[in-house]
C-alpha cells in the first residue's frame, strides 16, 4: 500500500522533557515534508507527554503511542510495527535532525535496503561541534565508497568500526519486515546485534555525507555522563559479544573471526575501563577472567610499552614514515601523543591532510620511502589496504602494520 509517505521517524520518549522540544521542532521542520513522526511514549512521568499533545495538535504528520514503560528496544519495536513509510528511520528524544538530514537520506536511498549518513557530536555545555569523530563521523568509509551503492562485503576490513546507531540510518521498511528485523528487548546496548544482523543481511548500502544528525554527547542518557549509576548495564557486553558472533555464524562468515576477535577484546578491555562502581566492576573482572587469562587482563602497559618501543624503533630509521587518512587522523593524534613520539612525518596520496596536529605531512609521490607504518586499533589487515593503494608506486613491500592496543 503507497500511503505517501517517504519515511517514518521512530522517537522513543521516556521523561526527555528537557529536550524533547527541541528535537521534535528540528523534525517538523525537515525539508522532506511527506514523513510521519512516530513518537512512542514510553510510560513518561514528566511533562513529555504534555509537550508531545501539544506538537501533535500543530502537526497531523505527528503521532502519539503511549505504552507502559518496556525500554527502548520496545519503544522502537512498537514504532516499526506501527510505520507506513517507504523507509524507516529513528531519532532519540535528546538529539537533533539537521533539518535537510532526511531529505539527504532519501535522496540516496534509490534501491538500497540501508543509508547511512553522518553524526556531528554536541556538546551544548561548551557549545562545541565535532564533525570528525573517529568512530561516530562517516569518515571511517574509504572515498570510493562515497558516490556508489555497495554490499556488505565490501566492508568488512572495518565492520567492527561503524557506528551501530539507528538514528543516523533509514532502512527500507519492506526489507525490514520481511526478514522481522526487530531490536532484542530487555537488553542494554541492543544497537550492536540489531545493526550487524540488519547490516549483513542487506545487499545495497549507500553514503549520505551531507545527512546530519547531532548527537548530544553530555545529556543525562549519555553512558559516559552516568557517574556509575548506569555501571551494571555495561554487564550486557557479554551477552552482546555471544549474540554478535552468533550473528556472523549464521550468515557462515567464519573469516571474519580474527576481525571478530579484536573487536570483542577491545570492546570488553574498553568499557571494562569506564566503571566507577567497584562491585559492578568486580563482577565485569570476573567474567573477563572466564573469557581471557589474566596476562591479557594485566598485560596492556606491557603491550602498550612494546608498542611504543617498536613504533619508536622503525621510526629511528631513515626515509621511514606513517600512513595517514582523513578518516584516522584524529586516532593517529591520540596514537602518536599517548606513544610519546616526537616530530613524525606522515606520508599520504594527497600530501594536504590538515587534521593531523602540527605534524609534518608529504605526499608518497614526493619521497623515496624505506618503510611506510600503518597505524590502527580495529580495521583488519589495514596494512594490507595500504600496500594494494601503494602497489602503483612500487612500495607495496615497503609496508608493516601496527595494531595499537586500545
Amino acid at each position: 500500500m503507497d500511503t505517501g509517505i517517504k519515511i517514518s521517524i521512530i522517537v522513543p520518549v521516556y521523561n526527555s522533557e528537557k529536550y524533547l522540544e527541541e528535537t521534535l521542532t528540528s523534525l517538523a521542520e525537515q525539508t522532506l515534508k511527506e514523513i510521519e513522526i512516530i513518537c512512542v511514549n514510553d510510560g513518561s512521568t514528566d511533562r513529555s507527554k504534555e509537550i508531545l499533545e501539544d506538537f501533535a495538535n500543530r502537526d497531523r504528520r505527528i503521532r502519539i503511542i503511549t505504552q507502559k514503560n518496556s525500554g527502548q528496544s520496545a519503544a522502537r519495536n512498537t514504532g516499526i510495527k506501527a510505520a507506513h513509510g517507504e523507509f524507516i528511520g529513528f531519532l532519540d528524544a535528546d538529539d537533533i535532525a539537521d533539518k535537510s538530514a532526511f531529505e539527504f537520506l532519501y535522496n540516496k536511498s534509490d534501491g538500497c535496503d540501508i543509508v547511512i549518513g553522518n553524526i556531528c557530536t554536541y556538546n551544548q555545555s561548551k557549545h562545541s561541534y565535532d564533525y570528525n569523530d573517529p568512530y561516530l563521523s562517516i569518515n571511517l568509509f574509504p572515498q570510493e565508497l562515497r558516490n556508489k551503492t555497495f554490499s556488505p562485503a565490501e566492508c568488512y576490513d572495518f565492520l567492527f568500526r561503524i557506528s551501530v546507531t539507528p538514528w543516523n540510518k533509514i532502512y527500507r521498511r519492506s526489507f525490514i519486515l520481511e526478514n522481522r528485523f526487530l531490536f532484542m528487548e530487555n537488553l542494554n546496548f541492543e544497537d550492536n546485534p540489531f545493526f550487524l544482523d540488519v547490516f549483513l543481511k542487506s545487499k545495497t548500502i549507500s553514503l549520505a555525507p551531507d545527512a546530519v544528525i547531532f548527537y548530544r554527547i553530555d545529556s543525562s542518557t549519555s553512558y559516559s555522563h552516568s557517574n556509575g549509576k548506569n555501571d551494571y548495564k555495561k554487564l550486557d557486553f557479554f551477552k552482546i559479544m555471544a549474540l554478535e558472533e552468533n550473528i556472523l555464524k549464521k550468515y557462515g562468515l567464519n573469516n571474519l573471526k580474527d576481525i571478530f576477535n579484536l573487536h570483542k577484546i577491545q570492546t570488553l578491555f574498553y568499557w571494562y575501563k569506564k566503571i566507577k562502581n567497584p562491585w559492578i566492576k568486580l563482577k565485569y573482572t570476573v567474567k573477563l577472567f572466564k573469557i581471557y587469562p589474566w596476562y591479557k587482563i594485566a598485560g596492556k602497559h606491557i603491550q602498550r610499552f612494546k608498542f611504543n618501543n617498536t613504533l619508536a624503533n622503525l621510526l629511528a630509521r631513515s626515509n621511514v614514515y606513517i600512513w595517514a587518512e582523513e578518516r584516522l587522523a584524529d586516532f593517529l593524534n591520540y596514537v602518536i601523543k599517548k606513544s610519546k613520539i616526537k616530530n613524525p612525518v606522515f606520508v599520504t596520496e594527497s600530501g594536504t591532510l590538515k587534521n593531523i596536529g602540527n605534524y609534518e605531512v608529504k605526499n608518497i609521490k614526493d619521497v623515496t620511502p624505506n618503510l611506510v607504518i600503518t597505524i590502527t586499533s580495529g580495521i583488519y589487515n589495514y596494512d594490507k589496504i595500504v600496500k594494494q593503494k601503494l602497489e602503483k608506486y612500487g612500495y607495496e613491500e615497503k609496508v608493516t602494520g601496527l595494531i595499537f592496543p586500545v
